[in-house]
Parts: structure tokens; sequence; C-alpha cells
């Protein structure tokens, strides 16, 4: 295959999942091909990516911030327009809510497009005018643009079916991780001491709804531990909360640590990984768990179905307080039953959510979209 042009968008700036992944779409491509990003920030990952990888060239955009208005809208879709037209790309990934509206709606002739539905910007938790808005977006978009549709959980995919009319390019590609350094799995601290350590991992955002997890942890009883792992999740805020919602005793088994690096480490010391999010796509966080041999606690929304399967974790319903603790009750009498292992994710993440894997599969779809075109095809936008 003959050298592309690929030209990455991605909005946020800071660590989440949706840079890593175009971080990890970009160090690939970048081996053979021609690769940009356009993000808002140098901040975090997409620094780190300048420093270690001068051949990705990164484009950044002060002036466009995670917002619908008419005014920043305009603005995006005149900075996407410029920077199409400055690299003359032969694929454009498109990331995330805002540049993925604006990506899909602007012309590119001559372009191979994509959009990564990261997770649904709709659905349980947004109100019904949020959801109506976004809804009705999405359905806009997808049926306006001529672009490939890359879906990271079955459930947004059978979810966005329903809205397209004629026939699109669908792809159910998920997301990937490489193993973590050193690659031990965890060792189940419950058959040894009697304790079971949760732990969950995720910022501290009105969606990822951490005061339904501390509710849900004081409902067990004291052989269960909660490590909080996150953005803010450290906060005066977070703290007045399990101050308010948790006894002493209670208190003394919870750990908010807020932002780290180490959170492997953390993983390594846990029996169960768990999220109480209103919302999710495939969340990085807990493929992260099943490579280290954790059990998968989650609520039906996103990648559950594909990530709580074979033993490897289990989904709960409704997504309250109550039902989260007899879920995570039920899971640490699984984990300690005969027949259970840390192997038994671990080999689910094998079999299904390796990075290799991944890359393979997006190079595959790249490479049928672009065969047989070629630079003269590029047209200014």
């Amino acid at each position: 295959m003959s050298r592309r042009r690929i030209l990455l968008f991605c909005l946020p700036g800071t660590y989440s999942g949706v840079v890593r992944y175009v971080d990890v779409l970009a160090k690939h491509f970048s081996r053979e091909n021609d690769v940009a990003v356009v993000t808002t920030s140098l901040s975090g990952i997409f620094g780190e990516l300048q420093a270690s990888h001068p051949n990705v060239k990164i484009f950044v955009c002060e002036d466009i911030s995670n917002s619908f208005s008419p005014k920043n809208f305009l603005a995006c879709m005149r900075m996407m327009r410029r920077y199409v037209a400055e690299f003359q790309p032969d694929v454009i990934q498109l990331n995330g809510s805002l540049f993925g509206l604006a990506g899909r709606i602007l012309p590119t002739p001559g372009c191979a497009k994509f959009f990564t539905y990261h997770g649904l910007p709709f659905g349980r938790g947004r109100g019904f005018v949020k959801n109506a808005f976004f809804l009705s977006a999405e359905i806009f978009a997808a049926n306006w643009s001529r672009c490939h549709h890359i879906f990271i959980s079955k459930l947004d995919m059978k979810t966005m079916r329903r809205f397209m009319i004629g026939k699109k390019a669908m792809h159910y590609i998920p997301n990937g991780i490489s193993l973590p350094e050193g690659g031990e799995l965890a060792t189940p601290s419950g058959k040894v001491s009697g304790q079971t350590n949760v732990v969950i991992v995720a910022n501290n955002k009105p969606q990822k709804r951490l005061d339904r997890m501390i509710g849900a942890f004081a409902l067990l009883d004291e052989k269960f531990n909660l490590t909080v792992i996150g953005n803010d999740t450290d906060s005066p805020e977070m703290a007045a909360l399990a101050d308010a919602k948790l006894t002493t005793r209670q208190r003394q088994r919870l750990r908010l640590m807020g932002r780290r690096r180490d959170v492997g480490e953390f993983l390594r010391q846990a029996d169960i990984f768990t999220l109480s999010s209103d919302y999710e796509g495939m969340p990085l966080s807990a493929i992260e768990a099943l490579s280290l041999g954790l059990f998968v606690v989650m609520p039906d929304v996103g990648g559950a179905e594909e990530i709580c399967v074979d033993g490897a974790g289990l989904i709960y319903a409704p997504n309250t307080e109550a039902q989260l603790a007899v879920a995570l009750t039920e899971a640490g009498d699984r984990i300690t039953s005969n027949g259970w292992s840390p192997n038994i994710p671990r080999a689910h993440y094998d079999r299904n959510f390796t990075q290799e894997r991944m890359l393979a599969t997006m190079e595959e779809l790249y490479d049928a979209a672009t065969a047989g075109s070629g630079n003269e095809q590029r047209r200014p936008v």
C-alpha cells in the first residue's frame, strides 16, 4: 500500500479514553504514513506524543471549545476546512461529538472519512432536552455524510442502526489496549485475608455517578474495601460526599486517590473492578482490568455486554445504589468460588481486546477504503 496522509481530529487535550485511542492510532499509522492530529491543547498525552513522535504533525486550535453554540460550531467548521485544505489527507478520522458532527457535515471530496462512536452522547441520565438535541444531531449527521461509521460497542451500533436511512458503512471494532507493563495477573487478596478489594477508575464527572458508587459502598458489609481513582476524585466535594454517606468505620475502608499515573498497580491490588456510569462507550479502564485478571461489574450501558461475559464479569440493572451493592456482593462470592480464577478475564481480554487486534482491523479498513486512490484525487476543500 502506498504511503497515505491521515488526519486525526480529537477535541479533548487531556487524559481520556478518546485521547488514548487517537494517540495509539497516531503512533501506529505514523510508521508508514504521514499523520497529523488536530486537537485543542498539547497538555497530557498529546504533549507527550509531540515529544516522542516528532514525525506526527500536531495542529492546535485553542479557540475551539467543547460547546455546541452556533458561534463555536461555525468556528469549528472553518478550522476543519482550513486543516483539511492544508494537510490534503487521504483519510480523515473523526473523534468526539463536536468534531464528529462538524466533520461529517463538511464536504471532503477525495478523502475516505471515518467517525468513531466512543459512546453515544444521548441516553440514560441526560434528560429529555439534551437527549432530543443530541439524538437529532446524530441522526442528521449519520444520514447526511458519506462516512464509515466505526462502533466500539455492539449496543451503540444496534442503537444507531435503527436511525440509518439506506445502506451505511458500519463497522464494529472494539477498543483494544496493550498489555500493561509486566503483564502479571492481580492476586485475589480475598482468598488470603478475607477482604474483597473493589476499585473504580473514573473521573468525577456527573455521568460517572460516583455518588452512586459511594452510596452502594455504604450498603456493603465490612469485608469490602473501595479505592476510587480518577481526576478530581480526591476533591473536597468527594470527601464531603463520602463523609455524608458513610459511617466512620466505612470511611476508613475508602480511599479517594485522585488522578494517578500508577493505575495498574492499584488494579493489581484489587479483586473486582466496577463502574457506576449513566453511559459509557467501551471503557479502556474495564479492559485493562480484564487484562490483569479482575472480575468486572458494570451497569447495562455501552460495551457491558461484550466485557462482562464468559465468567469475566456481570452486568447489573437497574443502575441504582441498591442493585450495584447486590452485584458487588454476588461478584465477591463468585471470585471465591471453586472454578473461578483470574485466567478467565485474562483469556477474554486475549481473545477480544488486544491493541494488535484493534489496529490490524483498522488498518484493513483504511486499506480497503483508500484502495486505488491517489494524491491526484484530493482536491482543496
